[in-house]
């Protein structure tokens, strides 16, 4: 009875009864179906190890950003005291790529000999 009446009042509504006292928490009406709201919130430790994450995504790049910003005033500050001064700090950025070149290639090489040091039959599955 409470239903037919429901439905009988749900006729504006696109055909979807209006919710019914003592209807399911899981329906809404008679045909959607509605999965039940959890507003738990999270604790201070989550709030606080999202941020750190979100942050040491974040500050890395804005550190780059930044230094190669204050590389360019500089190259331009020198370049206004002297033409040759300026090949000063494209000299940095060369020594700066070169570094983190060799240690790319001594951490490939230290990761290739661990691989070949431990046969596959050894390792773990994931």
């Amino acid at each position: 009875e409470r239903v037919e009446r429901a439905r009988d009042r749900g006729r504006g509504h696109g055909g979807l009864a209006p919710r019914v006292r003592g209807a399911s928490a899981y329906t809404v009406g008679v045909q959607q179906y509605e999965p039940p709201r959890h507003t738990k919130q999270g604790s201070w430790r989550e709030i606080l190890s999202i941020s750190i994450i979100a942050w040491s995504i974040v500050v890395p790049v804005m550190l780059v950003i930044f230094g190669i910003m204050a590389l360019i005033a500089i190259a331009l500050w020198l370049a206004t005291v002297h033409p040759l001064l300026a090949l000063v700090p494209v000299g940095l950025l060369a020594a700066g790529f070169g570094a983190a070149v060799l240690r790319d290639r001594r951490n490939q090489a230290r990761l290739e000999a661990e691989l070949a040091a431990d046969p596959p039959s050894s390792r773990r599955a994931p």
